[in-house]
């Protein structure tokens, strides 16, 4: 994940709720509001001008971190506490993830027939979709380390379900 040089806390950003779910429409509209509101066209000085280019940059970044679950999710963390901002969370690793990783990869590579390669982007949609569930449960439980856990499993998931769609 990158690290965010304007953006302390992306929900504080758009005054949005601190969770992993949020209203996607809402923070789009929102992200419009803020880019009208600072956009550097409409600020004729030079302060002014560089004030605004940098508000924008920032609700920009903020913007990105949030529509992205992935990105939300680490970011959510990293609020938490959870996550050292310059620590990468996929440096922790579990043995069964990578197991799973390595099993999943394979059959990936070997899935020619078009039922293969759906019966796989459906096993990753579940696995996703309960790793999400758990994710949120997990950070309602202050269970720290399992968020992380999770959040690391999302991430490489999320990453075989691209390879299958390539």
């Amino acid at each position: 994940m990158s690290s965010t040089f304007f953006v302390p806390n992306a929900f504080e950003k758009f005054k949005i709720p601190t969770t992993l779910n949020i209203n996607l429409e809402d923070l789009e509209q929102r992200y419009f509001k803020a880019q009208q509101k600072h956009h550097p066209d409409r600020h004729r000085s030079s302060a002014s001008h560089q004030e605004s280019n940098l508000a924008a940059a920032a609700f920009n970044e903020a913007y990105q971190i949030l529509k992205d679950p992935l990105k939300r999710a680490a970011h959510l963390l990293k609020c938490l506490g959870w996550i050292d901002p310059v620590e990468n969370p996929e440096t922790q690793k579990d043995s069964s993830l990578l197991f799973l990783m390595m099993e999943l990869n394979e059959k990936i590579e070997k899935a020619t027939t078009i039922e293969e390669k759906q019966s796989l982007a459906s096993f990753l949609k579940q696995e996703i979709q309960k790793n999400w569930t758990d994710l949120e449960n997990s950070i309602k439980k202050n269970d720290r380390a399992n968020s992380l856990s999770l959040l690391n499993r999302l991430t490489y998931l999320s990453r075989l379900q691209q390879n299958l769609i390539k």
